[in-house]
């Protein structure tokens, strides 16, 4: 079977990196592989840097891509693709169109990576997901809206859970995670994620900010790609007037989050509503305790009060309770942090998912 992993996505973020590791897995799973990605991208260079081979596909027009999906359609023929796969969203009139102009007629498989939030059941989107052979949701969530929102036939809807790899067991360099300028508290917090308003960082802040003026011996370190400057300057602004440079700590992307979690007690997750929310996955595979909010995907991987806790989305204080509940009761943290690995280990394996999408894939 001749497969094609079409993502012409420039972010930075999960999505890019899971493609790349798909690639590298499908190709190790005697798939004959060809990805097409946007050059110069993160997942272009990622995919460089493994040594993997890559088409370049430049789309000018996401939403009317006729130039591009002949591009498309020629280097399916030529590369006999039985099979495209998609991940990105805008990606999708794009392989679809691609599929009609091309003489092997591939099939589609489509995963959907982002909840769906309306209906899309007009002409051309049933036009479009007629092309669709395969829909692979990753949350029983996001199978419901499909179900709801999608021109999509139910059997054709396959639930599919994202998963992690195992974690080293090496902690990470002490190094890595604090200094003479930052050390370690009593309680130490992380948010990993792209710095944009939807991530919610600010309110990490805040709710520290109650917690530090309640005497609490708590640091938090923000680490992703900041999306938004504006955002960003107006989070740094609000650590100087809370005075909390000594406990607030940014910093860039970084490669191996799952390794690096472990210097933290707790990974927090304050995004309005995950999709999934790959990120706790990561964190529980470390054992490390999470907090995440209770909305999308998120609570299909808490369990609320066993390998976790929940708090309403954008509710500083409710997400400042949780933290004190932990902070009050030491060793809850490490309790968590050990259940929450069991059940990643069973539920959100990287090998169990990467065999069920050889499954969905070779059966297509």
């Amino acid at each position: 079977m001749r497969l094609m992993m079409l993502c012409t996505s420039g972010g930075h973020g999960g999505l890019e990196l899971y493609a790349a590791e798909e690639v590298r897995q499908l190709q190790a799973r005697d798939f004959e592989c060809l990805p097409v990605v946007r050059p110069c991208s993160m997942l272009d260079k990622r995919l460089q840097e493994n040594n993997i081979a890559s088409a370049h596909l430049s789309v000018a027009n996401h939403r009317l891509p006729f130039v591009a999906a002949k591009r498309l359609a020629r280097l399916i023929d030529e590369q006999q693709i039985d099979l495209v796969h998609i991940h990105w969203n805008n990606d999708l009139n794009l392989a679809a169109l691609a599929k009609k102009f091309s003489r092997r007629r591939p099939r589609l498989i489509y995963s959907r990576h982002m909840a769906i939030t309306r209906s899309k059941k007009d002409p051309l989107h049933r036009w479009i997901y007629h092309e669709v052979d395969r829909l692979i949701v990753i949350t029983r969530r996001m199978q419901q809206e499909a179900e709801q929102y999608l021109p999509v036939a139910a059997d054709k809807i396959i639930p599919l859970y994202l998963g992690v790899a195992e974690v080293d067991e090496t902690p990470a360099p002490e190094a890595d995670c604090y200094d003479e300028h930052f050390p370690q508290r009593r309680l130490n917090l992380a948010l990993f994620g792209r710095i944009e308003h939807y991530k919610g960082q600010h309110l990490l802040i805040e709710a520290l900010a109650k917690l530090i003026a309640e005497g609490k011996d708590i640091s938090a370190t923000i680490i992703g790609h900041v999306m938004d400057e504006k955002y960003f300057s107006g989070l740094q602004q609000q650590v100087q007037k809370q005075r909390l440079g000594d406990y607030v700590r940014f910093e860039s992307f970084v490669r191996q989050p799952a390794q690096r979690m472990k210097c933290y007690d707790v990974i927090v997750l304050t995004t309005y509503c995950e999709t999934f929310g790959l990120v706790l996955v990561e964190a529980m595979h470390a054992g490390v305790a999470v907090i995440g909010t209770r909305c999308g995907g998120v609570p299909e991987i808490i369990t609320e009060g066993d390998t976790g806790f929940l708090f309403t989305p954008g509710d500083v204080e409710g997400l400042a309770e949780v933290i004190r509940r932990l902070y009050d009761r030491p060793g809850l943290a490490a309790e968590l942090g050990a259940r929450g690995r069991q059940e990643a280990e069973r539920k959100f394996s990287e090998q169990h998912h990467f065999q069920e999408l050889e499954n969905v894939l070779r059966h297509a």
